[in-house]
């Protein structure tokens, strides 16, 4: 992953060596406690058994380091969306 910055420029990149081909889902809040703008992916890790290889895995908006992956709590078929919701009024999507 890449991550460029409003001038074009890379901030970060990241690469995924324990998941296999691309997210399948990606979504922009603040999960890391802070006021950083992070990014969380559905992910598949190879390293898991099929019916539990789906993580949701979120990486820090400034470093690209991730901040936590969880088991999915659902298994995903076809096209998938992560969806994140403002729990503070802030209107910032907030980690549940």
């Amino acid at each position: 992953m890449l991550l460029l910055d409003s001038g074009g420029s890379a901030r970060w990149t990241r690469a995924f060596p324990d998941y296999a081909g691309v997210p399948y889902g990606t979504v922009f809040g603040r999960f890391g406690g802070d006021a950083t703008i992070d990014i969380a992916l559905l992910v598949t890790d190879q390293n898991l058994p099929e019916s539990e290889d789906l993580r949701v895995v979120a990486l820090d908006g400034r470093s690209g380091e991730e901040l936590w992956n969880v088991p999915s709590v659902q298994e995903f078929e076809g096209s998938s969306q992560l969806h994140v919701l403002d729990l503070d009024s802030d209107s910032i999507d907030d980690h549940p």
